[in-house]
């Protein structure tokens, strides 16, 4: 059984709402597949919505944290990435968490803890020097000891060294990178 999160300090998660009241997005196309040009075009022209994930040890009121190595978020940072068409910011997470760490978390054992509007010099499509503009929806779940412990993470996104770590709140403080700072607020969002 998994273990549930309160935090302390949480932001309003967004509200859905969908025309006539009723989920219809079963029905739309399936959302086309677009080539590396075309993507970074897109991203170029409108924000990206992001779903990320902090996996958090309550009793140590840290985070488990691996370090990205490449742009856009580069740094010690939590799990996620984009939101496709039709999936919700919580359906998001649950494919993001799965995708990148082999845990499958059911999107409602998520406790939503922050929203971010985040702009970055260089992203990871080419051209990289256009920036990217996100809008980031951070969900929090308390992992098994077992489930980090099997955590096996991409060598082209994060640092195999570093692996996962604990990260309470002095290693947050002592975070020098730009994305500390976010860290240190949503640690202060999760255990006050």
């Amino acid at each position: 059984m998994r273990f549930p999160f309160v935090a302390a300090n949480p932001m309003q998660e967004p509200f859905i709402w969908m025309e006539g009241g009723r989920d219809f997005r079963k029905d739309w196309p399936k959302a086309p597949f677009l080539d590396e040009e075309q993507y970074g075009l897109c991203m170029a022209a409108f924000p990206r919505v992001c779903s990320d994930i902090i996996a958090v040890h309550p009793q140590r009121e840290g985070f488990y944290l691996a370090r990205r190595i490449h742009h856009s978020a580069m740094g010690r940072w939590c799990f996620g990435g984009g939101q496709r068409r039709g999936q919700t910011p919580r359906d998001a997470a649950a494919a993001n968490l799965r995708r990148e760490t082999g845990i499958e978390v059911p999107p409602e054992k998520f406790t939503f803890l922050f929203a971010t509007e985040m702009y970055w010099k260089h992203r990871n499509p080419q051209p990289q020097n256009l920036g990217e503009q996100c809008r980031v929806l951070t969900y929090c779940f308390v992992p098994t000891n077992q489930e980090v412990a099997n955590i096996k993470l991409d060598p082209n996104e994060y640092d195999p060294e570093h692996g996962v770590q604990l990260y309470t709140k002095r290693g947050i403080y002592n975070i020098l990178e730009p994305t500390g700072e976010l860290l240190r607020m949503y640690w202060h969002a999760a255990f006050g």
